[in-house]
Protein backbone atom coordinates (compact mmCIF):
# COMPACT_ATOMS: atom_id res chain seq x y z
CA UNK A 1 0.00 0.00 0.00
CA UNK A 2 1.45 3.31 -0.75
CA UNK A 3 0.72 6.09 1.53
CA UNK A 4 1.01 9.83 1.07
CA UNK A 5 0.98 12.78 3.56
CA UNK A 6 -0.84 15.48 2.14
CA UNK A 7 -2.19 19.07 3.32
CA UNK A 8 -6.28 18.79 2.37
CA UNK A 9 -8.08 22.01 2.11
CA UNK A 10 -12.22 22.44 3.14
CA UNK A 11 -14.15 22.97 0.35
CA UNK A 12 -18.20 23.61 -0.04
CA UNK A 13 -20.39 20.75 -0.11
CA UNK A 14 -24.06 19.87 0.55
CA UNK A 15 -24.87 16.61 2.22
CA UNK A 16 -26.80 14.05 3.69
CA UNK A 17 -26.21 12.41 7.48
CA UNK A 18 -27.06 9.17 8.96
CA UNK A 19 -26.24 7.31 11.56
CA UNK A 20 -25.21 3.96 10.51
CA UNK A 21 -23.95 0.49 12.10
CA UNK A 22 -20.61 -0.46 10.71
CA UNK A 23 -22.09 -2.77 8.22
CA UNK A 24 -21.53 -2.41 4.48
CA UNK A 25 -24.40 -3.79 3.18
CA UNK A 26 -25.75 -0.72 5.00
CA UNK A 27 -23.66 1.71 4.02
CA UNK A 28 -23.89 0.92 0.16
CA UNK A 29 -27.71 1.40 0.93
CA UNK A 30 -27.22 4.76 2.47
CA UNK A 31 -24.73 5.46 -0.10
CA UNK A 32 -27.80 4.82 -3.22
CA UNK A 33 -30.11 6.97 -1.23
CA UNK A 34 -27.82 9.87 -0.30
CA UNK A 35 -27.05 10.17 -3.89
CA UNK A 36 -29.97 9.93 -5.51
CA UNK A 37 -31.61 12.00 -2.96
CA UNK A 38 -28.71 14.85 -3.58
CA UNK A 39 -28.72 14.69 -7.45
CA UNK A 40 -32.79 15.35 -7.84
CA UNK A 41 -31.44 18.09 -5.33
CA UNK A 42 -28.74 19.71 -7.10
CA UNK A 43 -30.95 19.32 -10.26
CA UNK A 44 -33.95 21.04 -9.15
CA UNK A 45 -31.73 23.93 -7.39
CA UNK A 46 -29.34 23.96 -10.79
CA UNK A 47 -26.06 23.81 -8.78
CA UNK A 48 -23.42 22.63 -10.48
CA UNK A 49 -21.56 20.03 -8.94
CA UNK A 50 -17.73 20.95 -8.07
CA UNK A 51 -15.83 18.02 -7.97
CA UNK A 52 -16.49 14.22 -7.39
CA UNK A 53 -18.81 12.90 -4.30
CA UNK A 54 -17.26 11.78 -1.45
CA UNK A 55 -18.36 10.69 2.40
CA UNK A 56 -16.96 11.42 5.68
CA UNK A 57 -17.11 9.18 8.80
CA UNK A 58 -16.90 10.80 12.15
CA UNK A 59 -18.54 10.04 15.89
CA UNK A 60 -17.65 6.26 16.10
CA UNK A 61 -18.98 4.26 19.00
CA UNK A 62 -19.72 0.85 19.56
CA UNK A 63 -23.05 0.70 17.71
CA UNK A 64 -21.83 2.47 14.67
CA UNK A 65 -20.95 5.99 13.42
CA UNK A 66 -22.04 9.54 11.26
CA UNK A 67 -21.49 8.91 7.78
CA UNK A 68 -22.12 12.27 5.85
CA UNK A 69 -22.55 11.64 1.95
CA UNK A 70 -22.30 14.52 -0.44
CA UNK A 71 -21.32 16.67 -3.38
CA UNK A 72 -18.61 19.30 -3.35
CA UNK A 73 -20.33 22.67 -4.86
CA UNK A 74 -19.76 26.28 -5.24
CA UNK A 75 -19.96 28.25 -1.95
CA UNK A 76 -22.60 30.65 -3.11
CA UNK A 77 -24.88 27.40 -3.45
CA UNK A 78 -25.09 26.36 0.12
CA UNK A 79 -27.57 28.93 0.86
CA UNK A 80 -29.68 26.26 -1.12
CA UNK A 81 -29.59 23.87 1.50
CA UNK A 82 -32.78 23.41 2.59
CA UNK A 83 -34.38 20.67 4.96
CA UNK A 84 -32.42 17.21 5.17
CA UNK A 85 -30.11 18.56 2.64
CA UNK A 86 -27.18 20.08 5.29
CA UNK A 87 -24.32 22.79 3.91
CA UNK A 88 -20.51 22.96 5.19
CA UNK A 89 -17.26 22.17 4.22
CA UNK A 90 -15.31 19.00 3.87
CA UNK A 91 -12.58 17.99 6.27
CA UNK A 92 -9.28 19.67 5.97
CA UNK A 93 -5.19 19.29 7.57
CA UNK A 94 -3.30 17.15 7.34
CA UNK A 95 -3.93 13.23 6.25
CA UNK A 96 -2.48 10.05 5.07
CA UNK A 97 -3.93 9.51 1.75
CA UNK A 98 -4.17 6.44 -0.19
CA UNK A 99 -5.50 4.81 -2.99
CA UNK A 100 -8.22 2.04 -3.09
CA UNK A 101 -8.74 -0.04 -6.48
CA UNK A 102 -11.53 -2.23 -6.69
CA UNK A 103 -14.40 -3.05 -5.09
CA UNK A 104 -16.03 -1.04 -2.65
CA UNK A 105 -16.70 -4.45 -0.50
CA UNK A 106 -12.85 -4.40 -0.19
CA UNK A 107 -12.40 -0.91 1.33
CA UNK A 108 -11.93 -2.73 4.75
CA UNK A 109 -9.24 -4.23 3.68
CA UNK A 110 -7.29 -1.40 2.73
CA UNK A 111 -8.82 0.57 6.05
CA UNK A 112 -6.88 -2.34 7.73
CA UNK A 113 -3.85 -2.11 6.10
CA UNK A 114 -4.02 1.62 6.51
CA UNK A 115 -4.64 1.11 10.90
CA UNK A 116 -1.24 -0.99 10.90
CA UNK A 117 0.24 1.40 8.75
CA UNK A 118 -0.50 3.89 11.76
CA UNK A 119 0.26 1.66 14.42
CA UNK A 120 3.80 0.79 12.97
CA UNK A 121 4.37 4.53 12.58
CA UNK A 122 3.21 5.33 15.72
CA UNK A 123 0.61 7.94 14.21
CA UNK A 124 -2.41 7.87 16.49
CA UNK A 125 -5.65 6.69 14.67
CA UNK A 126 -8.16 9.99 13.58
CA UNK A 127 -11.66 10.44 14.56
CA UNK A 128 -12.32 11.78 11.04
CA UNK A 129 -11.60 10.02 7.79
CA UNK A 130 -13.26 10.51 4.21
CA UNK A 131 -13.34 9.15 1.03
CA UNK A 132 -13.59 10.39 -2.50
CA UNK A 133 -14.87 8.39 -5.06
CA UNK A 134 -13.30 8.97 -8.53
CA UNK A 135 -15.15 6.44 -10.67
CA UNK A 136 -18.89 6.24 -11.62
CA UNK A 137 -20.00 2.74 -10.13
CA UNK A 138 -22.51 2.79 -12.79
CA UNK A 139 -20.22 3.10 -15.42
CA UNK A 140 -16.75 1.37 -14.19
CA UNK A 141 -15.87 -2.15 -13.97
CA UNK A 142 -16.34 -3.18 -10.52
CA UNK A 143 -12.56 -3.88 -10.61
CA UNK A 144 -11.39 -0.80 -11.81
CA UNK A 145 -13.52 1.43 -9.27
CA UNK A 146 -10.29 4.38 -7.72
CA UNK A 147 -11.67 5.27 -4.55
CA UNK A 148 -9.16 7.91 -2.45
CA UNK A 149 -9.03 7.72 1.21
CA UNK A 150 -7.75 10.10 3.93
CA UNK A 151 -6.89 9.75 6.94
CA UNK A 152 -6.93 12.58 8.92
CA UNK A 153 -3.14 13.52 11.30
CA UNK A 154 -3.41 15.26 13.88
Amino acid sequence: MQTETVQTHAVPWVYLSYQTPMDSAEIGRIMGEAFQKLGQFVGENQIEVAGPPLSVYRDYTDNGMTVDVGFPVAAAALGKATGEIKAGQTPSGKAIKVVHKGSYDRLRDTYGELEEHFKAEGIPMSPVCWEVYLSDPDATPEQDLVTEIFMQVD
